[in-house]
């Protein structure tokens, strides 16, 4: 049985949990609890899995409880902010063998073993077997595979579950309602605080609120805007062109190096948007995009965390 932390809130956003998910069903029959700090316990996206809930004031009680009352193999932290000593205080006070995965700060050295799939700067270099990095160790969900064939017809805008810097009420404002010969499908995330009642659209823009099947509205996409989450990743592997725009300083890191192998385009951070050049770079990837990634991503990063995961169980 393996027990996983993280969090998941309006700030955050959904990635986390999904991929975690993912991975839970994959290795199957192994059985997955969720121990989670949020900000909406009633979400929808939590009702399918065995979630246990905590704050930052008991989350060590509450672990060392979920210890005594299950057998538990391995700890699984997928956490955006480690706190200084934070995995060596959980090693020292479970003894339990912990899988870290990391985003852009690296805590390997209390770990058993370490994941970041981002293109983060210098992961072609790793030698690390403790330390899996890279694309090669992207978790995909395997529903994407039924929607790699779709006919491509609209302008995709999503800037994760969350939208912590609330992109998505300034793109609707300054650029789809704008562009009236192009068609837009804008989604709107699980913890995404946007009152789309609210909001003014035009004929050509649709938004999408907290759909069941994401992958079967971003395959029809001819272009996505998006942030530089998963979904960057998931696009990269429908080999849709995609434009990014950053919440934060380590998805322009994770987009910058994606641009470096012709992956996306990025085209800035959030606080920093020209809207009128963006949309001249939208309008010309419409009319003169090829695809010229040099990057093969396969979805056998599942695969290969499984067997790293059972040589951590059995050692």
């Amino acid at each position: 049985m393996i027990l996983v932390r993280l969090d998941i809130t309006n700030e955050i956003g959904t990635g986390h949990f999904r991929r975690m998910n993912v991975l839970a069903n994959y290795l199957l029959p192994i059985e997955f609890l969720f121990l989670i700090i949020t900000d909406d316990e009633e979400n929808a996206i939590l009702r399918k899995s065995q979630v246990f809930f905590t704050n930052r004031k008991n989350e060590f009680n509450d672990i060392k409880t979920i210890l005594n009352d299950y057998d538990i193999d391995i700890l699984i932290f997928d956490l955006l902010h480690y706190e200084k000593e934070y995995l060596k205080q959980i090693k020292k006070m479970t003894d339990k063998k912990i899988v870290s995965f990391h985003e852009h700060n690296d805590n390997s050295k209390n770990s058993d073993l370490a994941i970041n799939y981002n293109l983060f700067e210098g992961f072609e270099n790793n030698q690390d077997p403790q330390f899996l990095s890279g694309y090669k160790y992207i978790i995909f969900n395997d529903e994407i595979e039924n929607y790699r064939s779709y006919k491509k017809e609209y302008v995709f805008v999503s800037f994760g579950g969350s939208d912590p810097t609330k992109l998505t009420l300034s793109f609707i404002d300054n650029i789809a309602n704008k562009l009236l010969d192009t068609q837009f499908l804008i989604h709107v995330g699980n913890f995404n605080t946007l009152n789309i009642n609210k909001i003014f659209l035009q004929n050509n823009v649709q938004i999408i609120y907290r759909p069941e099947n994401l992958f079967k509205h971003m395959a029809g996409a001819k272009l996505a805007i998006i942030a530089g989450g998963n979904m960057m990743y998931e696009f990269m592997y429908l080999k849709t062109p995609s434009i990014v725009i950053a919440h934060n300083e380590h998805q322009e890191i994770f987009a910058l190096n994606a641009s470096k192998y012709n992956c996306v385009e990025y085209f800035g951070k959030f606080d920093d948007i020209n809207y009128d050049e963006l949309k001249n770079l939208i309008q010309n990837k419409i009319s003169n995009y090829s695809n010229k990634c040099e990057i093969s991503i396969d979805n056998q990063g599942k695969e290969r965390i499984k067997q790293s995961l059972l040589k951590v169980i059995l050692a």
